[in-house]
């Protein structure tokens, strides 16, 4: 996560995965031959809604089931679904899950 000005004070970073940066679109900084890519949870001030972004622009695509003889496994990705769709579906998100900064454990910092 590059922090920046418009980055809430709130953002939590739910995962951080390293990705080689000579197999994948590198869109901010590289350190040590890697890029990153993060799934963030933050809490709007105003209307206390909860966000995420899962940091994967296919993941809708990878909840369906896989392919006869496909070698994959929806199930992890299928239980953090559920659970976010739990607590949505309650709202507003971030009255009952409200995020709490983590950016300064992130390591490398700024990545």
């Amino acid at each position: 996560m590059i922090p920046s000005a418009a980055t809430p004070p709130d953002i939590e970073i739910l995962a951080h995965s390293p990705i080689p940066a000579t197999d994948g679109t590198v869109s901010g900084g590289i350190w040590g031959g890697v890029s990153y890519s993060d799934m963030v949870y933050f809490t709007n001030p105003q209307s206390q809604a909860g966000v995420i972004d899962t940091g994967n622009n296919i993941w809708i695509g990878d909840l369906r089931s896989c392919a006869p003889g496909a070698s994959c496994n929806a199930g992890p990705l299928t239980r953090i679904t559920n659970n976010i769709l739990r607590v949505f579906g309650q709202g507003p998100a971030g009255k009952l899950e409200p995020a709490t900064s983590n950016l300064a454990s992130i390591s490398p910092a700024g990545s």
